[in-house]
């Protein structure tokens, strides 16, 4: 009993809702055809109702009422471009060729109908054909890489490229021992020193710097 009467509440708050506000549209929207249709045996007036304002019970008519403008189509004015061709004031949003090319802006601007600038556009058909009369250039064959034999390379030769980066290593070890002798450092507050400060160096890095060192002028060595 409890179930039922639950049901019964729930259709009845859902149903009679919507039938009110379908009622209250036909009202506005057929005007008085909604009474002269509901009413039609009531007598002349909701005779003359239903003949007057026959949209509401005519069928199909509702939307009469609505007035669906057309849509607003955005014209646009010629005007001459940067290379003295003709084209089209438009927003820049509009111009898909002067976005990609900043520089041709400011010598394109034009003034809408609004009162703003817009940009003078060039026309699709001469951008098509200028990219089609671009030539490209290209070799007429093309060679494969020479394949040159690597000379041999002796273990008397590495050691030789290796003692050529321990000797370069070791100069600039002394070139820095010498010029904090000379006490030519980086003096505390300049641009300098924020700048060490800024980029601090860990044990890590120095000794990854220090094996690279060795290692080019080892490489260099070694490829003569």
């Amino acid at each position: 009993m409890k179930i039922s009467f639950i049901l019964f509440t729930i259709t009845c708050a859902t149903v009679i809702p919507i039938a009110y506000f379908e009622n209250r549209v036909e009202r506005q929207l057929g005007g008085g055809g909604g009474g002269g249709g509901g009413g039609g045996g009531g007598g002349g007036g909701g005779g003359g109702g239903g003949g007057g304002g026959g949209r509401g019970g005519g069928g199909g008519g509702r939307f009469d009422d609505f007035v669906f403008p057309p849509n607003a189509e955005s014209r646009s004015e010629e005007c001459t471009t940067s290379t003295r061709n003709v084209g089209e004031c438009k927003p820049l949003s509009e111009c898909i060729v002067l976005i990609s090319d900043i520089q041709s802006i400011g010598r394109s601007t034009c003034l809408l109908e609004e009162g703003v600038n817009g940009v003078c556009c060039p026309l699709i058909e001469q951008v098509a054909f200028a990219a089609d009369s671009v030539s490209l250039s290209a070799p007429a064959r093309s060679e494969a890489p020479s394949r040159e034999s690597l000379p041999e390379i002796s273990r008397n030769d590495v050691n030789t490229a290796a003692q050529s980066g321990d000797a370069a290593l070791a100069s600039r070890d002394k070139l820095e021992e010498e010029l904090l002798f000379r006490g030519l450092t980086v003096q505390r507050g300049t641009p300098e020193d924020f700048h060490q400060n800024f980029l601090k160096t860990f044990n890590t890095g120095m000794i990854l710097g220090r094996t690279a060192i060795r290692s080019e002028h080892a490489s260099n060595e070694i490829s003569k």
